[in-house]
């Protein structure tokens, strides 16, 4: 929020209309997916100094879409830290889409009439999958004999992805199985 990264065009909490100044106090917790569909968790542990216990909730502020569920959720909504304690939490954010997403969250400790709020933000990209070639050339080629070729799939990702070929993309427009 400081370093005015967020698009002024974005609603704010509770829907509240594009442009909308978001609290100075607001904390930023930042998330990143490569591949939609694909799930990640923050994690981070609540620390209670004071001598006393006290209990926290997260509460969700955004605009209600029965329509469309929220990429996040928070896994830990309540609870108790003891005093001297800590205890972690974790967001889990679930990207739908290819586009940046946001979420508001109110942080609040009632014992110390504390209240932080928080915008939890997700970004998705394409993961680095490609094809070792662009086109297969099957040169001359006699109807009814058959001619193979290698491709290969280059993941350039650290990590492993799945993956399948619909049938249909197999075959020439106009084919039919015979």
């Amino acid at each position: 929020i400081r370093s005015a990264r967020r698009n002024p065009e974005l609603r704010g909490p509770g829907g509240a209309p594009p442009g909308t100044t978001l609290d100075p106090n607001t904390r930023v917790i930042e998330m990143s997916n490569i591949g939609v569909g694909v799930t990640s968790l923050k994690k981070f542990d609540i620390v209670n100094p004071t001598n006393t216990d006290y209990t926290f909730k997260w509460e969700n502020e955004d605009e209600q879409n029965a329509k469309k569920a929220s990429d996040f959720h928070c896994l830990m909504p309540q609870g108790v830290i003891r005093s001297g304690k800590k205890t972690e939490v974790a967001f889990e954010f679930t990207s739908s889409g290819l586009d940046l997403v946001e979420s508001f969250w109110r942080f609040t400790i009632p014992e110390q009439s504390i209240t932080v709020p928080f915008l939890v933000v997700g970004t998705t990209q394409d993961p680095a999958v490609s094809l070792d070639r662009s086109h297969l050339n099957f040169k001359s080629l006699l109807i009814g004999h058959e001619a193979i070729e290698t491709v290969s799939i280059l993941n350039n990702e650290d990590a492993p992805f799945s993956f399948s070929f619909h049938e249909s993309s197999c075959h020439a427009p106009g084919h039919t199985s015979s």
